[in-house]
């Protein structure tokens, strides 16, 4: 760890302690400064994942709400009369309707009153990007071990190509589209 006063025993034992690098005894004041240093970055990381969570949270609770209104929303309600196909019957006994195309008003209906979950698809993004850097990784041990021109440049070409698909969609989608990744 930099940062860190480090010493070895001098010649004559404990008593006469030299500042080395690579020394085996550490200054306790520039060690616990380090230390907390690295507690404040953890505490700061916790915060922002805890930020982060309460988000999804939220997101959560609203899309859960979506699906059991207490009143129907005004767009769920425009895209089933605008959606729906009634047909009618009836006989000597009553009259009956039914909407023809229900498979196709549902899914108007439920796209129609969806939340928006930009945190939710960020975090989402932010994981695939993740995977295809895992994935680059491997591409550059494959690279290694096979060092012929051919193969080494393919690899190299599919890391580009990787490294593209991360920065236009997958990160730069969370600005353009609020983080959705529909």
């Amino acid at each position: 760890m930099s940062g860190i006063k480090r010493y070895d025993e001098g010649g004559y034992g404990l008593s006469n302690m030299e500042e080395a690098a690579d020394g085996s005894w550490v200054d306790y004041d520039s060690h616990l400064m380090v230390v907390m240093g690295q507690e404040q970055m953890l505490n700061d990381k916790i915060a922002d994942l805890q930020q982060k969570l309460d988000a999804v949270v939220a997101e959560n609770a609203a899309l859960k709400s979506a699906f059991n209104p207490e009143v129907i929303p005004q767009e769920g309600v425009k895209a089933f009369t605008e959606t729906a196909i009634l047909d009618h019957d009836w006989n000597d006994t009553g009259e009956w309707s039914w909407v023809e195309n229900d498979t196709d008003v549902i899914r108007a209906v439920l796209e129609a009153i969806k939340p928006e979950t930009p945190v939710t698809d960020a975090i989402l993004n932010a994981v695939r990007a993740e995977g295809v850097h895992s994935f680059i990784g491997y591409l550059g041990e494959l690279a290694k071990e096979w060092p012929q021109a051919m193969v080494a440049k393919s690899l190299e070409i599919t890391e580009l190509n990787a490294e593209s698909f991360i920065s236009i969609r997958l990160l730069r989608s969370d600005a353009t589209k609020g983080g959705s990744d529909d």
